[in-house]
């Protein structure tokens, strides 16, 4: 790690240059400055090395590469190839016809990368060197954590170059260490001036004047030299290095820039044009390339890339003609860049977006990314706008969602530069549309409710009726996600009728989906049964069961478990509800995707926490916990592990229910969504109150109260009441008259719900009150009420605990 100038790059040739005759395999990935935004670039660049992949090459030769290089390395190529194809030949990956959710692909991605990673070190020792991670974009900062996280046994050594700027995330691995180079000290210096000068025989006032204007900078120190050498300020006599006298006439370079532009005016006009436009590609451009915007005969081009390399400002990588050039220092190319004028600066851009279009028709797609930056630098606006939008949309493929995102934002930005007609208008709204997906997957960043608006309001004044559907519906996942699913469900329904209004399948399907969890999250259970049903009927006569229509998930799926939590929450009918959710598991399994797997079991996990079923929530949460893990997708992981401590607390191990309900609430304050964290927060109380610790019970379930309030969740607010007002009665009989009212209130609001199950836990909850308040008759009155409902339900837990308070409970008279 350091600064720029003060020599990373030369440190990794000089180390790469001293292993040359070792037996391992040395891979390098270059990050850009444009290539912030542009998913896996890094990791593309150390597959093409590792491939064998050159720039010419066309997609069947690319894949056949690959297929060898995956034989010699002995890893499965069923499980690899599809997703190495992804990245380096994505037209041809074929994975576009499959039902994936984003959260596979991604996991998938990584998974293989890491496969062949490993595979690799154990032919030989591997060595990956990463440059300019300030640069690197999000996807590859992913892949390297999860590869940090495999290698520790391997023969693997990751090497990363980077400025102090960018901030890691991996430094308490024992086996990561950082080095990071200073500027040189004043001794350094001169000892660097007498190997450069070849002579250690020096006038004080040349090594007072580098020392001052070098400021132990070894790049800087470099070109300074070469700078007084080619400017003729420095002479020779008698074997003394000395400033020669003209100096007072002469202009001395006082910065970096300066210096590295005295060099650039001194080349010949052609090498300096050819020098400026390989600095708007960026700092490493093919000869291809340069060739197809520079109008020169071949051998008069080579001849100034010859006088470019000979002056030490590029060097040159590959064999001709597939060579590429790279700027000696990334200060070089900056200096460079900035002295060219505003208006040839956009030309230049220009040039080169047109320049990588001819050159690679058929296939655009690997280069989506560089032509929308060239575009977006000049004026051509229609086209940065296109090419904003397809790296979006391949970004949103391979889920690198924060991508996506970034080239949807700026896709928007330069639609709003161009003429508002109704055409760019359209155009504005199906962006927002598209935009919309990675919102929703990255957890609805900050400015999205603004994002989703903005678009509602111009599908309004254009009256476009689908338009507002789908926006209505992506505010309301907006404002479930912040917390508040009664706003949510108005939005959905909106969005609901308007699609029954058009006979639109899918947009019905997915607003219902998100529809019904907007009623599950705030305990309106019932309304699914208004819902859930005909839809699914609608997919069973079209044969779309197992479509997901562009969500992450089975739609189908998810309505029938829905359906099947609503006739064990709100009627209790657990028996029926088994048979359905039974069936769903099949699909499910039939399916084979790992989110609508764990989707589906999180149904059951909470359909027998409803019924106080501990070993079936436990089996159903634990496999959704491993569905989701192995998938990625934390939005109800937090709530699958603390829903497996309730299964732990009812079977009588609350030290294990108490670690798995703190994992849980630990992951939904990372994931960050508001969705039932109160439920985290209830299940710890109660397992504090089977120990007896009153004062943690209590906190805890008025912080459950607090936060199902604010949420508007009133199935926990209900089932917090009651609970609250089982430990005030614990607590003393000072406040059992307070812990009587809190619990009626939660009974009514959950009766109001028409949750069945739960307020018959408030009857037991409100018996034990009145029975250890001697109020006998009435205790047993509640408690013969609760009694028969969980019989009638077959609530065997709860049924035994309300016989056993019963019996403590004698008949008077």
């Amino acid at each position: 790690m350091s600064e720029a100038g003060v020599g990373k790059s030369r440190l990794l040739y000089e180390f790469r240059k001293a292993l040359i005759t070792e037996d391992l395999t040395f891979l390098e990935g270059r990050c850009l400055s444009y290539s912030r935004g542009v998913a896996y670039h890094s990791i593309i660049d150390i597959l093409k090395s590792n491939f064998y992949i050159q720039e010419g090459d066309e997609d069947p030769e690319i894949v056949e590469k690959v297929k060898n290089g995956l034989k010699i390395l002995g890893a499965d190529e069923a499980t690899t190839l599809p997703y190495l194809r992804e990245l380096l030949s994505p037209r041809e990956s074929g994975l576009g016809k499959i039902q994936i959710a984003p959260e596979t692909m991604k996991t998938r991605i990584i998974e293989a990368l890491n496969r062949i990673v490993l595979k690799g070190s154990e032919i030989r020792p591997l060595i990956m060197a990463f440059e300019d991670l300030h640069w690197i974009d999000r996807s590859s900062e992913e892949c390297l954590k999860y590869l940090l996280g495999s290698i520790s046994g391997a023969r693997v050594f990751l090497i990363f170059t980077y400025r102090p700027e960018f901030v890691h995330t991996w430094g308490a691995k024992s086996y990561h260490n950082q080095l990071n180079l200073n500027r040189l000290s004043n001794r350094e210096v001169l000892k660097m001036v007498a190997y450069l000068l070849g002579t250690s025989d020096i006038a004080g006032d040349l090594e007072e004047l580098i020392l001052e204007k070098t400021e132990g900078v070894p790049f800087f120190l470099e070109e300074f030299i070469r700078s007084l050498i080619d400017l003729e300020m420095i002479q020779r006599k008698d074997g003394k290095c000395q400033l020669a006298e003209k100096i007072q006439a002469v202009a001395i370079p006082s910065t970096i820039q300066d210096v590295i532009m005295a060099r650039v005016d001194s080349l010949p006009e052609g090498a300096k044009e050819v020098l400026q436009m390989g600095s708007a590609i960026e700092r490493e451009f093919s000869h291809v390339l340069i060739k197809q915007l520079i109008a020169l005969p071949e051998q008069e081009l080579l001849s100034q890339m010859s006088v470019l390399k000979d002056s030490e400002l590029l060097y040159e990588r590959g064999i001709f003609p597939q060579s590429t050039y790279i700027f000696k220092h990334a200060l070089t190319r900056e200096v460079v860049y900035n002295s060219l004028l505003l208006k040839k600066r956009t030309e230049i851009h220009e040039k080169i977006g047109k320049s990588i279009e001819d050159l690679h028709q058929d296939r655009l797609e690997e280069f989506y990314e560089m032509i929308a930056y060239h575009y977006s630098m000049s004026g051509d606006t229609r086209k940065a706008y296109e090419y904003l939008k397809l790296s979006a949309n391949k970004a949103t493929r391979s889920h690198s969602m924060w991508e996506a995102l970034g080239f949807y934002r700026k896709a928007i930005e330069r639609l709003k530069e161009l003429a508002q007609i109704e055409e760019n208008k359209r155009e504005h709204i199906e962006v927002l549309k598209m935009a919309e997906v990675p919102i929703r997957l990255l957890g609805y960043p900050e400015d999205s409710l603004t994002i989703l608006q903005e678009g509602e309001s111009l599908a309004e004044e254009l009256g476009d009726m689908r338009a507002i559907a789908q926006l209505s519906n992506a505010i309301g996942l907006c404002y479930s996600s912040s917390g508040d699913p009664l706003l949510a469900a108005r939005y959905h329904e909106r969005c609901f009728e308007e699609a029954k209004n058009l006979d639109d399948i899918e947009l019905m399907a997915q607003t219902a989906r998100v529809l019904c969890l907007s009623y599950l999250s705030s305990g309106e259970l019932r309304k699914i049964a208004g819902i859930a049903p005909g839809v699914s009927d609608l997919l069973e006569k079209t044969h779309q069961e197992h479509e997901f229509f562009g969500a992450p998930i089975c739609i189908y799926a998810v309505l029938q478990v829905l359906y099947g939590m609503y006739i064990g929450g709100v009627l209790g009918d657990f028996k029926t509800g088994e048979q359905l959710l039974d069936r769903v598991l099949s699909l499910a399994v039939e399916i084979d995707e790992p989110y609508t797997l764990g989707a589906i079991e999180w149904g059951c996990g909470i359909f027998y926490v409803w019924k106080g079923d501990s070993e079936n929530i436990i089996k159903h949460c634990d496999n959704c916990i491993g569905h989701f893990e192995k998938a990625e997708a934390t939005l109800f992981l937090g709530q699958a592990w603390s829903a497996a401590g309730y299964g732990y607390y009812l079977s009588g191990k609350p030290q294990l229910a108490l670690e798995y309900v703190e994992k849980g609430l630990r992951i939904q304050k990372d994931v960050g969504t508001a969705m039932w964290l109160s439920s985290h927060y209830l299940y710890r109380g109660l397992i504090h109150l089977s120990e007896n610790n009153l004062e943690g019970a209590q906190r805890d379930v008025e912080k459950a109260l607090e936060l199902s309030k604010r949420n508007k969740e009133r199935l926990f607010e209900g089932m917090s009441r009651i609970w609250l007002g089982r430990i005030m009665g614990r607590v003393g009989k000072g406040k059992a008259t307070q812990g009587e009212k809190s619990t009626l209130h939660g009974i009514e609001i959950l009766k109001d719900l028409h949750l069945k199950p739960r307020y018959a836990e408030g009857y037991l909850v409100l018996g034990e009150l009145l029975a250890e308040a001697g109020r006998i008759s009435e205790a047993r009155e509640k408690l013969e009420k609760a009694e028969s409902m969980f019989r009638e339900m077959g609530m065997r837990y709860w049924l035994t605990k309300t016989q056993e308070v019963l019996g403590g409970c004698p008949r008077i008279g």
